[in-house]
């Protein structure tokens, strides 16, 4: 229940990331490279929020993939924090459409 509600939030919390970070237009779509350094200023964005653990700042991306969402394609970055200690919130999943924009973040990767 504990994972849910974390999950949930850390949803939430999302929401202004993705409404400052996506200006509606299509652009051309990103690297991987430009794909992990995208996610990554959305890790800093959710942490000045306070709804991140300060010690992902240093973290960088295990992967960054293109998959196909619900929708569209989209790419998944994964990054891996060992310093968490509750195991299932030591990786999480940014979300980002192939533009580099922010979707979404989770620790299920789903």
């Amino acid at each position: 229940m504990r994972k849910l509600i974390s999950i949930i939030t850390l949803c939430f919390s999302f929401t202004s990331i993705s409404a400052l970070a996506h200006d509606g237009v299509v652009h051309d779509a990103v690297d991987s490279k430009t794909a992990s350094k995208n996610a990554k200023h959305v890790i800093s964005e959710i942490i000045k929020m306070k709804k991140l653990n300060g010690s992902w700042a240093g973290i960088d991306a295990v992967s960054a993939e293109k998959k196909m969402g619900k929708k569209n394609e989209e790419w998944v970055v994964t990054f891996n924090n060992e310093k968490i200690e509750n195991n299932d919130e030591q990786t999480i999943y940014i979300f980002l459409t192939l533009d580099g924009h922010y979707i979404a973040a989770n620790y299920t990767g789903s």
